[in-house]
């Protein structure tokens, strides 16, 4: 097995296309497509508490189960994907964590929205996750 030690890695066509071929050897990939642009952990039981994160500059608190993640990259549109869940609730809660539409996205922000839906007096309405659980959050899309 040999090894790559490098500080960048740049296309031989253009800078930013580096292409790697699947296992299989059937399929190939721009590696810049593949990765998460941004990543974020947290919790917003008394404010926001973020405990991790990649690319994301700062988060909003907007209300009960609202928050705002704002990126350091700004997107090259807002037609990036948003994938979300969480480690849990009090007594094992299922929360269903959702880019907010009473918000729009913009390149440089998502608008999130979180529900608890094992609860049936809340009914999936907006709920901040409780102290000591966390939500997780990753983002793909192209960069400006």
């Amino acid at each position: 097995m040999s090894t790559i030690i490098a500080d960048n890695l740049t296309g031989k066509t253009a800078a930013g296309n580096v292409t790697v071929t699947s296992e299989g050897g059937a399929a190939t990939f721009q590696l810049q497509q593949g990765l998460a642009k941004a990543w974020v952990v947290y919790e917003f039981s008394s404010g926001i508490t973020t405990f991790d994160s990649f690319s994301v500059s700062s988060m909003t608190d907007a209300g009960t189960g609202l928050a705002t993640v704002n990126f350091t990259n700004s997107y090259g549109n807002a037609h990036y994907a948003m994938a979300g869940c969480s480690s849990g609730g009090t007594g094992n809660s299922l929360f269903n964590i959702i880019q907010n539409s009473g918000s729009s996205k913009t390149t440089s922000a998502c608008p999130m929205l979180s529900k608890l839906m094992t609860d049936a007096s809340t009914n999936g309405a907006p709920h901040d996750i409780s102290a000591g659980d966390g939500e997780h959050l990753v983002f793909h899309g192209d960069l400006a």
